[in-house]
């Protein structure tokens, strides 16, 4: 057996997964697919502690992704399926339209956008019925040596050692396309071929959800801010700079011209609507993408990929309705998130409901959920 959906990492908490809307594998996030969950919390008459079981109703979609407000999760039950065979090979494209164009027959695929080379990367995947291929171990192998380890290595060494710009650029636009092999089709199990080793090394990340119809033109939009705090004089096109200039944040962009290198593939991933109040995908209507940005910088030397990230949320939050990842960098406020969630008012009712004195909430969810100083 194998779960509905994997993140890119597994080595995580159930509940923390669920919390935060986990996902990855072209599904729903792994909190849709939640049908009971056993949470320690207090009886609101007594007082006393007590363990309930929510297992249905729209107190259930408060609770497949809650950030903790309704109480301590003991246990979750959740569907789980029999594993089953991936087919992936990577392939690259020239723009963004024939990317989203194979996933009709790829329909499990994610996507990388190569940084200073600004093209695109899939990596196709689908269910199949057929056996593992033969050359899956060595494909696993390759896959190991050159993402999970020696490109992580390379970017390490770029950004933490020699602390290169120029060394960054000449990567990506004439080294590392030459790493990818392309139409290397290989079967294999899908807990192998849907994760990566991304735990083992240290990062920040923002990432913001998007629904499918907003995807085309976020993609480029955020493209140019990530070539404006590159240091590109051409980066904002004269839409973009009237729209921010409309919206107030033209002036504070362009006084962070050239502050931040990007230095890791962008990766985009498909997150089918979700059956929650408040996880990032949750939607009646629409599939949303997830746009992974990633720094490797040392903690002390973060503060451009910071300033990056809060323009980042704040300005696709107001132009394209945004949402970032709960569980990675989130700075946005609490209207934004008033604006950005249309349940968030029942999500509230339901947690002071269960926790009228606010004993499960820390400072940052009293802020941003409930607009408390």
């Amino acid at each position: 057996m194998t779960l509905p959906s994997l993140g890119l990492i597994t080595e995580q908490a159930i509940a923390g997964a669920i919390s935060t809307g986990t996902h990855g594998s072209g599904k729903c996030s792994l909190s849709h697919y939640i049908a009971e969950v056993r949470i320690a919390c207090y009886d609101v008459t007594t007082g006393e502690p007590i363990i309930r079981t929510i297992s249905d109703g729209v107190e259930l979609k408060a609770a497949r992704c809650s950030l903790g407000c309704l109480g301590v999760i003991v246990s979750v039950g959740l569907w789980a399926r029999p594993q089953y065979q991936v087919e992936e090979y990577f392939r690259r494209h020239a723009t963004l339209a024939e990317v989203l164009a194979a996933e009709e027959f790829y329909p499990l695929q994610q996507f990388y956008v190569v940084p200073w080379k600004w093209d695109f990367y899939g990596q196709h995947r689908r269910e199949v019925t057929g056996p593992r291929s033969w050359l899956a171990s060595l494909y696993r192998l390759y896959f190991w040596l050159t993402f999970d380890i020696g490109m992580h290595l390379v970017i390490m060494t770029l950004v933490q050692l020699l602390r290169s710009r120029r060394g960054v650029l000449y990567f990506y636009r004439y080294l590392m396309p030459w790493t990818v092999i392309h139409g290397w089709k290989v079967v294999d199990k899908s807990y192998d071929m849907l994760i990566m080793e991304h735990e083992l090394f240290r990062h920040s990340e923002i990432e913001i959800f998007v629904k499918r119809s907003q995807l085309t033109t976020t993609i480029p939009f955020v493209i140019e801010l990530l070539r404006h705090f590159g240091g590109d004089t051409h980066a904002l096109s004269l839409p973009t700079q009237e729209r921010l200039q409309t919206l107030g944040m033209l002036d504070s962009l362009e006084r962070c011209f050239g502050i931040y290198t990007h230095h890791y593939p962008i990766c985009v991933r498909r997150v089918l609507p979700d059956d929650t109040l408040i996880s990032m995908a949750s939607s009646d209507d629409e599939d949303y993408y997830a746009i992974s940005i990633i720094s490797y910088a040392r903690p002390n030397e973060r503060q451009g990929f910071i300033r990056f990230a809060e323009h980042l949320a704040r300005t696709t939050a107001e132009i394209f309705q945004a949402r970032p990842h709960w569980g990675k960098y989130c700075p946005i406020d609490a209207e934004t998130v008033s604006n950005l969630y249309p349940n968030l008012a029942e999500f509230r009712v339901l947690c002071s409901r269960a926790d009228p004195s606010g004993r499960f909430r820390n400072q940052w969810v009293s802020r941003l959920l409930f607009g408390e100083k």
